[in-house]
């Protein structure tokens, strides 16, 4: 893309040195996309957050609509639930920073909704 040759450095290495060789001009304009590739990077977080497995299946939605639309709303985010048979509470939302923030918020306050909804409390009549 930018004729230019770009050796990264050897895994296991101590060096963290890029070497791009090539024309001047090309190898500045390799430089920068690798620069702006490294900040978009360094923007990327992973957060999990707990939500009761029972409400899994009412925030993913059918076929998985509800999710999506969340995911897209908020910048393309991934959001990981567990798998059904694994017990765990842990889902994970992975992206940039601050879309990350407001997928979080939103997935919070939807399973605290779902948790007082699903509130019963019994009461026994009085036989007679």
């Amino acid at each position: 893309e930018t004729n230019t040759k770009i050796e990264l450095p050897v895994e296991n290495s101590s060096s963290e040195d890029i070497k791009i060789t090539g024309i001047k001009e090309n190898c500045e304009k390799a430089k920068e996309k690798i620069q702006s590739i490294q900040n978009e990077l360094a923007n990327i977080v992973e957060v999990d957050i707990l939500i009761p497995g029972k409400f899994h299946n009412s925030l993913i939605g059918t076929k998985g609509k509800l999710i999506q639309s969340i995911s897209e709303e908020f910048g393309g985010v991934t959001i990981k639930f567990p798998p059904p048979d694994s017990k765990s509470d842990k889902v994970t939302i992975r992206g940039p920073k601050d879309d990350v923030a407001k997928a979080k918020q939103t997935l919070v306050e939807m399973s605290n909704e779902k948790q007082l909804a699903s509130h019963t409390a019994e009461v026994r009549a009085k036989p007679g």
